[in-house]
């Protein structure tokens, strides 16, 4: 189960590096305001640096999650170990 887990993240590691190379591949648009004669630009959400920031953190905490639980162990069933002493003694026949 732990692989299948990692396999997990792998896939979603791949799938935001794919995300953020295509957000690469965008232009922005530029917005003129005829009245107030400037231009502002306006960036799509996912290179805007808040969602940058977000999307670190994020994957931060699954990396964390993921290498964390590594030493772990569940275990189901448990041992029990009975340990008897016999001590005899040798008495001196005077």
């Amino acid at each position: 189960m732990h692989t299948l887990n990692k396999k997990s993240i792998a896939g979603l590691v791949f799938v935001l590096a794919q995300l953020y190379s295509f957000a690469q591949d965008t232009t922005t648009t530029a917005i003129t305001n005829t009245s107030a004669s400037s231009s502002i630009t306006v960036e799509p959400w996912y290179m805007q640096t808040w969602a940058i920031v977000a999307g670190a953190v994020l994957l931060l905490i699954i990396l964390i999650t993921v290498f964390s639980g590594k030493n772990k162990k569940v275990s189901s069933t448990t041992d029990r170990v009975v340990v008897t002493k016999t001590v005899q003694t040798d008495r001196d026949s005077n």
